[in-house]
């Protein structure tokens, strides 16, 4: 834990028995704190406290907090007696050599160090108790000397933090015939260009854009400054540099984050720019085009979505009957989004395909997949989707092509 100004600086002096005084909200503004673990989502400090006192070894100190209404997060950090040396020697002051100093709370009940509903007992003069989505009511807090003796300070904030809505990518119509993903690292007011070049004929080509998240720091609930409030921009021109005020297409919004889907793009090469206007930190880019129709403008003679869920194990069997002359036979599995999904295709003709048995197949990992077959022979075929690992919902796409 580290306080930075004035709280620092009251750390310093405490130990010569000058007590802190109760901090101010502009006081707040200058505390940050080291460790940060993801949990998105920026907060407002509702209320804030600073306690003080001094403990003997085995005697205590009570407070009483009260939460009269909603919060999100409660934390209080405290601050024992830190190790010091007296002018002029090198052995440590035996009153605060290896202080242990312990906090406890409870709800609407006073503690003691046999009972408690939260507590940090590790060794040290320092201590931090966080308490997330708490009810409303008394929090009773002990503040313990387990050994040693000294001043201490207890810090105490109520925060109210909301989560942002993510970013939802919506399913991919087929199975992408390309895609890549750049990242790099922009601080405020830098930006990045990448090309991409769209040679053939496609029915969408997007460009998802995920920015520096906001952070939590451990056992907090506040927003870390470097990436707090990060709003990460992406522009878009045909065959020329995009800037912040000459583009063809762009997504402002704010937020880290960013969208953009070309239906039916035009060929030619496409400049993508990514700015940082406010905040910094490491981002994604992910492009990806498809060929959704099967060809220049080539209408399917059937198309059909089948839909299901599976786990990790499980699979679904479809069959479909060709008949008559047709140019290509085509599948397009769409799995689960998110987490570690593998789910994967196979396709057999007139008799059921298995992982280790089948004629054609897409077992790639990840949630997606496709199989076609040109100039395919008429009969039954039988398409299975297996999930490998993970589990959710997928789409099955079936179409057949006279063209």
């Amino acid at each position: 834990m580290r306080l930075i100004h004035g709280i620092l600086i009251s750390m310093l002096i405490i130990t010569c028995c000058v007590l802190a005084l109760p901090v101010t909200a502009d006081d707040e503004l200058t505390i940050t704190q080291a460790g940060y673990t993801v949990m998105p989502g920026p907060c407002s400090i509702i209320e804030s406290s600073l306690k003080t006192g001094t403990l003997s070894e085995y005697r205590y100190d009570y407070y009483t907090f009260p939460v009269t209404s909603a919060r999100t997060d409660l934390i209080w950090n405290l601050f024992g007696p830190q190790k010091t040396r007296p002018v002029g020697l090198s052995v440590e002051s035996s009153s605060t050599a290896d202080a242990d100093f312990n906090i406890y709370v409870s709800y609407n009940k006073y503690p003691n160090e046999n009972s408690y509903d939260w507590a940090d007992t590790s060794f040290g003069p320092d201590g931090t108790v966080a308490i997330q989505n708490p009810k409303m009511g008394y929090y009773y807090v002990m503040v313990k000397s387990m050994r040693g003796s000294g001043n201490y300070m207890l810090y105490y904030r109520g925060f109210n933090c909301y989560t942002p809505t993510p970013t939802v990518t919506p399913i991919e119509p087929c199975y992408p015939i390309y895609q890549s993903t750049k990242s790099g690292n922009l601080n405020q007011g830098g930006y990045d260009y990448y090309t991409y070049d769209v040679s053939g004929y496609r029915t969408l080509a997007t460009w998802k854009l995920t920015g520096p998240q906001k952070t939590r720091p451990v056992g907090l609930s506040a927003a870390s400054s470097s990436t707090a409030d990060a709003d990460f921009n992406i522009y878009i021109a045909r065959n020329r540099y995009p800037t912040q005020t000459n583009y063809d297409w762009s997504d402002t919004s704010f937020g880290p984050d960013g969208w953009i889907e070309l239906p039916y793009p035009s060929t030619g090469t496409y400049y993508v720019m990514i700015s940082a206007k406010s905040g910094s930190g490491y981002y994604t880019l992910d492009q990806k085009s498809y060929n959704c129709d099967g060809g220049g403008g080539c209408t399917p003679s059937y198309d059909y979505v089948d839909s299901g869920t599976l786990t990790t194990g499980n699979f679904d069997q479809y069959s479909f009957d060709l008949s008559g002359s047709k140019k290509r036979l085509r599948w397009d599995l769409t799995g689960p989004a998110y987490g570690y999904n593998d789910f994967n295709l196979y396709v057999a003709l007139n008799r059921d395909p298995s992982p280790s048995s089948y004629d054609w197949s897409d077992s790639s990992y990840g949630p997606n997949g496709a199989v076609e077959i040109t100039n395919p022979s008429d009969g039954t075929y039988k398409v299975r989707v297996y999930a490998t690992q993970g589990s959710g919902s997928y789409q099955l796409r079936t179409r057949s092509y006279n063209c």
